[in-house]
């Protein structure tokens, strides 16, 4: 494993400016050894040109007229000769030379010795070389550092990129950032919509436990009112009080059932009349520990278009707030209305709500002052959860008060 990052300079960057001087390098000694050769085939032209010249005037004149020419071509071109006759020493320029190369006309019994190394033409065309030389090896090392400055620029970028991306992951840094690369941005953007919905999820999965949790807190108040009532004398624990209590452990085995369910749950028709018997029946011995009446207005067998749990769950949260909320010896009245829609009026004597605080009941985790002297056990989590039940029922919840109570309203689709 290594860093992106890391690997473009050390890899990339680098090792391309390495490879590309050393290419360039290469190039430039081809070229030097390229013209060398010309230089060298150049020079030998020349001499080879020199002893023809001499070829042709030794056979048509004297020794010293040879001899004139040859220090005159020796002294214009600064070249190292040496003339021979029959192996006798004629001519020498008595210039110092390394680089001989030996010619010989037999014709007119000469030898010349020469060396055109250091000659004019020569250090003319081995200055040429060096200069463009050096033009060459200048223009290579201006074009390696534009190279070098140009990708470092770009690596640059790219990291900045890398740098950021790798910051705002680390912190969770989800604001909207404008990446050079597109790439980088799709995938942060990607990143920022799976986290999102991850972070929903688990508020929705969070908020869901904290409704099942207050419900069951909910029943398991009906079912400690039944053990309560049985062990203080105010009721037998019958065949009916029995199957209440087993149908209460049902619901919290349903409720704790739920929560490995999906969210959305199939909606059928079902009997809104028996559901709030049931549930009434239940908090039947919860209110008569503070000498509650619960009565009932109800029409037979209405029905709804909703899910038998959450329709308990929602019934059971708005009787346990008015069973918390009023005072003893009052009471709670429950009834059907069927006109445009089906609703279900549920009617207390308790402390009410203040009017400026009726469009915050359905808040989560709110609660007004009063409740919480009242009540301080309450978290806020039932209304905002009926509310919620309600909307995935395609119904709706709606709450008014005054001194002398509330009235909440349950609206189902019919």
């Amino acid at each position: 494993m290594f860093k992106l990052s890391s690997y473009i300079l050390n890899n990339v960057l680098r090792r391309t400016i390495v490879y590309f001087a050393l290419v360039l390098f290469a190039l430039n000694i081809g070229l030097v050894l390229i013209n060398n050769a010309y230089e060298e085939e150049a020079l030998l032209q020349k001499e080879d040109s020199f002893i023809k010249i001499i070829d042709h005037i030794s056979s048509e004149n004297s020794l010293s007229y040879v001899i004139e020419y040859v220090e005159h071509y020796g002294h214009i071109h600064n070249s190292s000769i040496n003339l021979y006759e029959s192996n006798v020493l004629v001519y020498s320029s008595h210039l110092q030379g390394e680089n001989f190369n030996t010619y010989t006309l037999e014709e007119s019994n000469l030898k010349i010795e020469i060396d055109n190394s250091l000659s004019n033409s020569a250090e003319l065309s081995n200055m040429m070389s060096i200069i463009t030389n050096l033009v060459v090896l200048t223009s290579y090392i201006v074009w390696i550092l534009i190279f070098y400055i140009t990708s470092k620029r770009k690596a640059d970028i790219i990291i900045n990129d890398l740098n950021t991306f790798s910051t705002k992951m680390k912190k969770y840094d989800l604001e909207e950032y404008s990446f050079t690369f597109l790439e980088f941005k799709d995938v942060f953007d990607e990143f920022v919509s799976i986290n999102k919905e991850l972070h929903d999820f688990n508020l929705l999965k969070k908020e869901k436990l904290q409704s099942v949790k207050h419900d069951l807190n909910t029943s398991m108040t009906v079912i400690k009112s039944y053990i309560e009532g049985f062990n203080q004398g105010r009721m037998e624990l019958n065949s009916d009080e029995s199957k209440e209590l087993l149908e209460e452990i049902e619901f919290n085995i349903d409720l704790i059932t739920q929560l490995g369910e999906e969210d959305s749950r199939m909606l059928t028709h079902v009997n809104l009349t028996k559901i709030i018997e049931r549930v009434a029946s239940r908090f039947d011995n919860i209110f008569s520990s503070k000498n509650i009446s619960l009565e009932l207005d109800l029409q037979n067998n209405v029905k709804v278009l909703g899910n038998d749990s959450d329709i308990t769950r929602v019934i059971h949260n708005v009787l346990s707030n008015a069973f918390y909320y009023s005072e003893d010896n009052t009471k709670v009245i429950m009834k059907i209305i069927t006109d445009d829609n089906i609703k279900v009026i549920i009617q207390d004597q308790g402390i009410g709500i203040e009017k400026t605080l009726l469009n915050q009941v359905f808040i989560k985790e709110f609660r007004g002052e009063s409740a919480r002297e009242m009540n301080s056990s309450g978290k806020g989590i039932g209304l905002y959860t009926s509310k919620a039940l309600m909307k995935e029922m395609n119904g709706d919840i709606e709450i008014s008060s005054s001194h002398e109570g509330t009235l909440v309203t349950l609206i189902f689709s019919s």
